[in-house]
């Protein structure tokens, strides 16, 4: 049995020294900023005081945010620490795989071959900070901490259940219909053991330790409050209808029942397939119609207006 499990902690570092000579030479490519220069950017503002969600728009989970920002407290803010972590969680995400690898199929040889040609699929513009990583390291800590539960003989301790909990939820704290997928994948790992409904709550309740942790985080910073100050009839007013035309209607329909319209007198709606199979020969409706907004927008004065200069001559454009 230890010579069992040194054999496996050897092919982890072979595993883990490859991943990180794969990608070595692309510590200082940048290839494009998509969805890093969102996450690089907000850890600085975290950094400087700024509030998620508050004082700057964040369309994700705090979970890369706030991994970010604390390799950003721990390296500074440089592109060197950005490929650091990338790296760093590349690496993560190598050797949980070939430790699930080699939990299920028994092979550390074919589990470091297949994790090696993995990294080396993932080099050059795949290796930046992004939240699909970091829901992959996640997702694959919860999937070996799953399978490596089923070979503990004491049923009665809950830290594996909890902590593949808490490992899914981070995930889904990253990018949350991967992560929900994860943690559902992981749930089924504890379905039909002796002890599974205790199981079952201990990984749910590791998954809400996360959520709540976040919760906490976004009514701490107060943004959970000014969110409903917003108004919600804003979307409205970029329509074209006011606040108090949609509400009188509203009110008026509510006094006489809704709308009596007898039922041979409704217009029967074409839409979809049918709308395209009929050539666009339904009453009222044309392929112009698909453009206009349903009710018309209200006129706005320019914003700018620039004006030619007569005495400017004209040059042709060139092909």
């Amino acid at each position: 049995m230890k010579n069992h499990r040194l054999n496996s902690l050897g092919w982890l570092a072979l595993v883990g020294l490859i991943s990180l000579l794969l990608c070595a030479p692309f510590f200082r490519v940048i290839y494009d900023l998509p969805d890093e220069g969102i996450f690089l950017r907000g850890a600085e503002m975290i950094l400087q005081g700024k509030r998620l969600y508050g004082d700057f728009f964040g369309f994700l989970p705090p979970g890369s945010y706030l991994i970010t920002a604390a390799a950003f407290g721990i390296g500074g803010s440089s592109i060197e620490s950005a490929r650091l972590l990338a790296i760093l969680t590349i690496l993560g995400i190598a050797c949980f795989t070939f430790l699930g690898c080699r939990q299920v199929s028994r092979t550390a040889p074919l589990s470091a071959l297949l994790v090696s040609g993995w990294v080396m699929m993932t080099q050059w513009h795949f290796l930046q900070v992004s939240h699909h990583w970091f829901t992959t390291f996640f997702s694959m800590a919860a999937a070996w901490v799953a399978f490596a539960s089923q070979e503990q003989t004491d049923r009665r301790s809950l830290r594996w259940p909890i902590l593949a909990g808490m490992a899914a939820g981070a995930a889904t704290m990253c990018t949350p219909t991967c992560g929900a997928w994860a943690m559902l994948a992981a749930a089924t790992a504890f379905i039909g053991v002796k002890e599974a409904r205790k199981e079952l709550i201990a990984f749910f309740s590791g998954s809400a330790l996360v959520f709540v942790a976040n919760f906490v985080l976004v009514i701490k910073q107060h943004t959970l409050a000014e969110a409903f100050d917003d108004d919600p009839f804003l979307i409205l007013r970029w329509r074209g209808r006011e606040r108090q035309a949609l509400l009188g209607r509203l009110r008026e329909l509510r006094a006489v029942g809704g709308p009596k319209v007898p039922a041979e007198e409704r217009p029967h709606a074409v839409a979809g397939a049918a709308l395209a199979l009929a050539g666009l020969t339904a009453p009222g409706c044309s392929a112009d119609r698909f453009w206009q907004p349903p009710i018309p927008l209200p006129t706005r004065p320019t914003v700018m207006q620039v004006e030619d200069d007569p005495n400017e001559p004209h040059e042709a454009p060139t092909l």
